[in-house]
C-alpha cells in the first residue's frame, strides 16, 4: 500500500495490545463498554491477544487500519 500523504510505499504490520482495541469520537477513562451508537472494536482475536492488521508511513509517521463495520452491527 502507497501512503496516502506523501505516495511512498508503507510498511505493512499489527497495532497490538492485551486488550481489545476500539476506535471512540471522545476518550474514555478506563474500563468502559462500547457505545454501538458511536464507538467500534478494530481489533481481532481475543484470549491470544488482540490485532489490527495496519500500515505504516515513516516519512509522514501515519499509520492506516481498515475497519469492517459491517460485522460489529
Amino acid at each position: 500500500m502507497n501512503c496516502p500523504y506523501c505516495g511512498k510505499p508503507m510498511q505493512s504490520g499489527y497495532i497490538q495490545s492485551g486488550q481489545r482495541i476500539m476506535w471512540s469520537p471522545e476518550k474514555k477513562e478506563g474500563f468502559h463498554l462500547v457505545d454501538r451508537e458511536t464507538d467500534f472494536i478494530i481489533s481481532k482475536g481475543f484470549w491470544n491477544g488482540c490485532h489490527a492488521e495496519s500500515w505504516y508511513c515513516a516519512d509522514c509517521k501515519k499509520l492506516i487500519t481498515e475497519v469492517d463495520r459491517k460485522s460489529e452491527k
